[in-house]
């Protein structure tokens, strides 16, 4: 008797973790998943930002300025414009 109450006790505790739910959620994944897009996507927006700025001039006593774009190596805007 002994023996059955054992046995029975071993196969209940065995049974009851097995069938135990796990407490898995997928939205948690796909949140880390997408937060982690999101930081990428503003860390590519910062290094990939375009990098600008003025150039000046003295011209005719007067000081002129053009907005010169140090990535591309083109200026940006059309005409010198008083500074």
């Amino acid at each position: 008797m002994k023996k059955f109450i054992k046995c029975a006790i071993t196969n209940i505790l065995t049974f009851g973790i097995l069938i135990m739910p796990l407490n898995v959620y997928a939205n948690d994944a796909i949140t880390q998943k997408g937060q982690e897009s999101v930081i990428n996507l503003q860390r590519n927006a910062v290094i990939n930002a375009e990098q600008t700025g003025y150039k000046y001039k003295i011209w005719n006593g007067k000081q002129w300025k053009r907005l010169w774009s140090y990535t591309y190596g083109k200026w940006i805007d059309p005409e010198w414009t008083l500074a």
